[in-house]
């Protein structure tokens, strides 16, 4: 008997560990909250949009372009959103202000922004944005670009039309706080402007 025992127990470990296996947990995705009360709402990635700007020569010159939204989710309380996560997959940054025409030089930025002199796509193929709390417009939270974490605030505008949300905002970070070039050539330190803005439209 107990060693029938001990064999139905073996096969059942055997069979819920090798599930767990094949399963494993998207822990980008994963709620920040056990409250019953929140729901969560995944974002729409067609319809969200992420547009960066980048000035050169203390602004005598500029490139812009997009960068895709991978995945993400709202924590919504109620009709209010109290949370949320946010990955941006990094390889599809691209320049939209040089003509596809120009397919050198629009080659060479867009190499250059993956590039180990800027944000190193090949070894942080992801950033992300957690929120943490919001207040009025003012939304804080952490901004993970290479693998550097740092808080943020942010001007936003909340919206929701029936029942999707909507989160608007815009505004810069100093790239050398996420060692975005900090450790590129001169050129890019002096050259380019420290300054990035972001321009976002998240949507479910």
């Amino acid at each position: 008997m107990n060693r029938f025992l001990l064999i139905l127990f073996s096969s059942i470990l055997f069979f819920s560990c090798k599930k767990t296996i094949n399963k494993p947990i998207d822990f980008a995705l994963v709620d920040q909250s056990q409250n019953g009360n929140l729901t969560k709402e995944i974002v729409d990635i067609s319809a969200s949009k992420i547009y960066w700007k980048g000035t050169k020569m203390r602004g005598l010159g500029k490139h812009e372009g997009e960068v895709k939204l991978k995945e993400g989710f709202f924590l919504i309380d109620g009709d209010k959103v109290v949370g949320g996560k946010f990955i941006v997959d990094m390889t599809t940054i691209n320049v939209t202000d040089i003509p596809e025409y120009e397919t050198v030089p629009r080659r060479n930025l867009n190499k250059h922004l993956k590039s180990d002199d800027f944000f190193a796509v090949s070894e942080y193929p992801f950033a992300s944005f957690e929120i943490e709390g919001i207040n009025l417009n003012q939304v804080s939270g952490t901004l993970t670009i290479r693998n550097v974490s740092k808080k943020i605030q942010i001007e936003s505008e909340i919206t929701k039309v029936q029942k999707n949300f909507k989160i608007t905002s815009s505004f810069t970070i100093n790239r050398f706080d996420w060692n975005v070039g900090y450790t590129g050539s001169w050129i890019d330190k002096t050259l380019v402007d420290k300054n990035i803005q972001f321009t976002i439209k998240i949507v479910n």
